[in-house]
């Protein structure tokens, strides 16, 4: 949602990878792997998942763009940091499956450039997520508890504002996401001024800021939202 809100010029906008339809599978298949396997049997489907799910963020990451500012509604840090951490805390991964995704992961960070540049953070309560997403009524989100959403939050908590989790890897702009949706727009309009500043600080700090091919290779500024769901 955080995507479709912003409005400021040359911005590549990268939206959550469910609504992504370019890959392989259509998006029936998206949703039986989601509500059909992973949320009724995660202990046998959650690695495929998560496989799938780094598949399409790593496609995000490198998917070239012609714009300064990338912005993307989830990343690999999320899915590594936030979900498959739950997994593994839950016991739906077998260690032997966590220490995989987790050196796919170290990999990819090794060997693709897939950094941020800023983080934003939209901090919404639990219980305000739970409602969102009864109201939104996607069938495959029908099984998802207010437990889940709650170890979640707490996954992101401990990542991007106590810091006792994990390395965050980019500054984090944190916005009050509890607003109600009438309001929120405006609330993200504030933060416009602040993300567009640091987008123009990094590509000035860019000692490459003036090559064009720069921008079309993929490596333009992204800046990640974090959401609790």
């Amino acid at each position: 949602m955080f995507c479709y809100n912003v409005s400021f010029y040359s911005i590549k906008k990268c939206g959550d990878p469910e609504n992504v339809k370019t890959y392989i599978y259509s998006q029936d298949f998206i949703n039986t792997l989601t509500s059909d396997l992973m949320y009724k049997d995660p202990s046998k489907w959650a690695m495929t998942f998560q496989a799938y799910v780094s598949m399409t963020m790593l496609d995000m990451h490198r998917r070239p763009t012609s714009t300064p500012v990338k912005l993307m509604e989830r990343s690999l840090y999320s899915a590594r940091y936030c979900f498959v951490e739950h997994m593994m805390r839950q016991g739906t991964l077998h260690p032997a499956q966590f220490a995989v995704l987790d050196e796919w992961f170290r990999f990819i960070q090794r060997e693709i450039p897939i950094e941020a540049d800023l983080i934003v953070y939209l901090k919404t309560t639990p219980s305000v997520v739970y409602e969102r997403i009864k109201r939104r009524a996607r069938s495959e989100e029908q099984c998802v508890p207010l437990s889940y959403i709650e170890e979640l939050h707490q996954l992101h908590e401990e990542w991007l504002v106590s810091r006792t989790f994990a390395e965050c890897p980019a500054p984090v702009l944190m916005i009050d996401a509890d607003l109600d949706l009438t309001q929120i727009t405006e609330e993200y309009k504030k933060s416009e001024h602040q993300i567009l500043r640091r987008a123009v600080n990094v590509v000035m700090q860019s000692p490459n800021k003036l090559s064009p091919k720069k921008a079309i290779t993929g490596s333009a500024i992204k800046i990640a939202p974090r959401l609790t769901l």
